[in-house]
């Protein structure tokens, strides 16, 4: 769960029941408490229901400027079950199409609708199954790795992964115009 700066909360989650990611939107005239218990504006779509997509998840929030329009844009990281004990199971979903909230998959077939972008973060060894997948969003232009300084021009358009593996602790930056 995270909470934006305008009071919304975000929540990301792996549905036992329906199987996959799924992620709720709960705007702040909703979390205030009330009698009537009014859920109006709530909104939960499916981010990853290919196999068995999105547990030991983490989600952050960054505000973010696209053309004339600032909004909140989600950021998930999570463990994909199906392709465990691969190098190809850690991956990060983000928002991409903000017309409207929309499905990341479709339910009839879970094919991806390109609402959410979905990416494989390329490990060097196996991840850990039982280890959660840890994820940042920087708000300032300077990433350091490892003793190498990266000046890079727009780091709100980064992502840093961290996962355990089989040998060691791996993180991963995501440094690409993710949209």
């Amino acid at each position: 769960m995270a909470v934006d700066g305008d009071d919304n909360v975000h929540l990301a989650y792996y549905d036992v029941i329906n199987g996959g990611l799924y992620y709720t939107y709960i705007p702040s005239a909703s979390v205030i408490p009330t009698t009537t218990g009014d859920t109006t504006g709530i909104i939960t779509v499916s981010v990853d229901t290919y196999l068995a997509a999105g547990t030991k998840l983490m989600l952050n929030v960054r505000q973010e400027t696209h053309g004339t329009e600032t909004r909140y844009v989600p950021y998930i990281s999570y463990f994909h079950n199906s392709f465990g004990e691969t190098r190809n199971s850690i991956r990060v979903a983000w928002r991409s199409d903000f017309s409207d909230l929309l499905d990341g998959t479709n339910e009839e077939d879970d094919s991806f609708t390109g609402a959410w972008e979905v990416m494989t973060v390329p490990a060097a060894n196996t991840p850990l199954i039982g280890e959660f997948v840890c994820n940042g969003v920087p708000t300032s232009g300077t990433l350091d790795t490892g003793g190498t300084s990266i000046t890079h021009t727009n780091a709100t358009r980064s992502i840093l992964v961290g996962y355990m593996t089989d040998t060691r602790y791996e993180g991963a930056i995501l440094k690409r115009q993710l949209w």
